[in-house]
């Protein structure tokens, strides 16, 4: 109820009466979920009243399921003014971490749908002149890699993690500061 105020009462009463499907984000649900387990195996977080602690809380957009022509799209990143010979090297030569794969530009969509529940990181690239590429990490590299990142452990699982830590940051020199 963190952000709702007595006024809302009848807002969260409703809510708490509406089927909820988590169409997008699953994996930061998973990970809040864990981390509240993680937070309440702790002896003295773990007598705290439910809804007491910040670990019981989860930041959530809600989006009208049966509104007409719902559309909900994955996340990606388009990257501007990045040297196009760095960005060719992602998919150039051999590499530790990643494996590049040719796909027709018409057909990168469909395959990142069929790898979608693959174990290792899966990311598509789309050149500027319309090459189509699949990014795959290999899973022990890209762990090892993600050792030396902040955070929890299940935050520096994600893939999006891996993206920004080892292509965006390592790789073509984005910063932080420049996503932001």
């Amino acid at each position: 109820r963190a952000g709702v105020t007595d006024e809302d009462d009848g807002l969260a009463a409703y809510l708490s009466r509406q089927k909820i499907v988590v169409a997008d984000g699953h994996h930061r649900y998973e990970t809040a979920l864990a981390y509240q387990a993680e937070v309440r195996a702790q002896p003295l977080a773990g007598a705290a009243e439910p809804g007491a602690l910040a670990a019981d809380w989860v930041m959530a957009v809600l989006v009208n399921a049966a509104q007409e022509r719902l559309e909900i799209r994955p996340t990606h990143r388009l990257l501007r003014n990045v040297d196009a010979e760095r960005l060719r090297g992602l998919v150039q030569g051999p590499d530790s971490m990643f494996q590049a794969v040719p796909v027709a530009q018409e057909a990168l969509g469909e395959r990142m749908a069929d790898l979608r529940d693959a174990e290792e990181a899966v990311f598509g690239l789309l050149l500027p002149d319309g090459e189509g590429w699949l990014v795959i990490g290999d899973a022990d590299a890209a762990a090892d890699r993600m050792r030396r990142e902040p955070g929890s452990a299940p935050a520096r699982r994600l893939d999006l993690a891996l993206l920004h830590a080892a292509l965006l940051r390592d790789r073509l020199g984005i910063t932080e500061a420049d996503v932001a």
